[in-house]
């Protein structure tokens, strides 16, 4: 019922830019917010992130449950912001979102 492609953010960029998406669902699975405003300078029309979990790594702190977080992460968050992208946090898809900006300090 799903495919599942796997690709580079440039090659995720070249495959979906301009290509009229309407009658289709993407759904596009990153690493970083890093990587959304990378798609988002690609020309990609992203309006929405759903963040799930950003795990524990040495440098970053926990801002929810499952969301782990540095001072790059809060910088690309707020480009995103600052670019119109609703964003929202769940740890799993059938929770309810929780308002990331909030928890950062950007609303």
């Amino acid at each position: 019922e799903y495919e599942t492609l796997v690709f580079s953010v440039n090659q995720t960029v070249e495959l979906l830019h301009g290509k009229s998406l309407e009658s289709k669902k993407v759904f596009v699975v990153v690493n970083s917010p890093k990587t959304v405003v990378r798609l988002l300078d690609g020309g990609l029309p992203i309006a929405r992130v759903v963040v799930g979990g950003m795990h524990f790594q040495p440098g970053k702190r926990e801002i929810a449950d499952f969301i782990f977080i540095d001072d790059d992460d809060l910088n690309q968050f707020r480009i995103l912001r600052n670019r119109g992208v609703t964003i929202e946090a769940k740890n799993v898809p059938t929770c309810k979102a929780i308002d990331i900006l909030s928890l950062l300090g950007l609303k």
